[in-house]
């Protein structure tokens, strides 16, 4: 009898409600971002380089680094999955991990028939990056390797992504390709990765930041765009206020998204609040730590 996984995998941010649409989509997990600052500000990330959370935003923010990075979060989604990541980065360099786990998924036959077992589904996925500058032109790619676990079936694939910068004054404009080739390999099937594409722009003031961007999937159809904006005000030293929001064209829905981060010198606390439109609101906090 055929075995239907029934899988709570939320694996989405408001600023990724769309891959909550679509469960298929290839190690959708990594675009869930390696922080919690950018995520209160709508998601839009292409152009903010926030220290070693570049490495997933737009590695050519890399090349831009000074000193040496690191961040990290863990989170609960929505109450049914855990997701976590770490990264470190210096000056056109950067390392990162990240890891998703949805546990006790139940396993029912099909025809519908009451649950007969459970499993737990992980996704691990490990990444570097460099990046080099060209004057006012940042150039930057990324490796990534994934392992997917679901069931009895594991999977593995590597996939890469590659991105422009350009700074003129306080004015940052970047492009990003995201997961543009490869594909998770199993036992007797593969699934390519979804590629996406964005194009977005910073305008890093002394006590604010603005920053918008737009992105498409890399389908044929186009009508599955997302326009994210975000605002940063700095009070004084110790705070940070962000507020965003991320609007789906196709489904015509608005996921707003706030937050604050707290310096401690050269330690900031990042909290992320973020109410999507189709599912419960979620919660992050993050460390990103310069030295």
């Amino acid at each position: 009898m055929a075995r239907l996984f029934i899988v709570a995998l939320v694996a989405g941010s408001p600023t990724r409600v769309a891959l909550a649409q679509d469960l298929a989509a290839t190690a959708a997990f990594l675009d869930l971002g390696l922080g919690a600052r950018t995520m209160a500000m709508g998601g839009a990330s292409v152009a903010v380089v926030d220290g070693a959370a570049a490495l997933r935003d737009n590695p050519a923010g890399l090349a831009q680094l000074r000193g040496l990075h690191f961040t990290s979060f863990y989170s609960t989604e929505y109450g049914l999955s855990s997701l976590g990541a770490a990264a470190l980065a210096a000056p056109s360099f950067g390392l990162g991990a990240t890891y998703f786990l949805s546990p006790d998924n139940q396993v029912r036959d099909d025809p519908p028939a009451p649950a007969s077992d459970t499993f737990d589904v992980t996704s691990l996925a490990a990444t570097a990056g460099v990046g080099a500058r060209l004057g006012p032109l940042a150039l930057g790619v990324s490796l990534t390797h994934v392992r997917h676990a679901l069931y009895q079936t594991t999977g593995t694939g590597l996939t890469g992504s590659a991105g422009l910068l350009l700074q003129a004054g306080p004015l940052r404009v970047g492009v990003v390709g995201r997961h543009l080739f490869g594909e998770m390999t199993y036992a007797s099937t593969a699934d390519p990765f979804d590629p996406v594409y964005a194009a977005g722009f910073a305008l890093m003031g002394r006590e604010f930041v603005v920053t918008g961007e737009y992105e498409v999937p890399g389908s044929e159809d186009r009508s599955g765009g997302i326009a994210r904006a975000g605002l940063e005000v700095r009070l004084g030293r110790l705070l940070d206020l962000r507020a965003g929001a991320a609007y789906q064209v196709a489904q015509d829905l608005l996921d707003p998204s706030a937050g604050i981060g707290i310096h401690l010198g050269g330690l900031r606390l990042d909290y992320a609040y973020t109410l999507p439109a189709v599912l419960p609101e979620t919660h992050r906090l993050a460390l990103a730590v310069r030295f």
